[in-house]
């Protein structure tokens, strides 16, 4: 496991409070230094936040920029992500 992959391992732990208390503002610090480090991965966990707002405000068109970074790296999982994220936009 590289340190990238640690970084955005804590900044899963952070952002789901396993273990620790939950704290946003950590998680994003992980997943941006992640992205710092070469990993596109962390782009789509900061998509997620903006999105749901955690920590952040809500908003959609960086989350939508996050989750696009992600995919083009070839992390797929993350078009579900922002399918769903367009479908919600969509219905407001």
């Amino acid at each position: 496991m590289g340190a990238s992959e640690v970084l955005i391992d804590f900044g899963l732990v952070f952002m789901n409070g396993y273990v620790v208390n939950q704290d946003y503002e950590k998680a994003m610090s992980y997943f941006k230094q992640a992205i710092s480090a070469g990993d596109a991965a962390a782009n789509g966990y900061v998509g997620l936040m903006y999105e749901m707002g955690y920590g952040v405000e809500v908003n959609y068109d960086l989350a939508q920029e996050y989750y696009n970074k992600a995919i083009d790296a070839g992390f797929s999982v993350f078009q579900e992500y922002l399918d769903d994220l367009l479908s919600t936009a969509n219905d407001e």
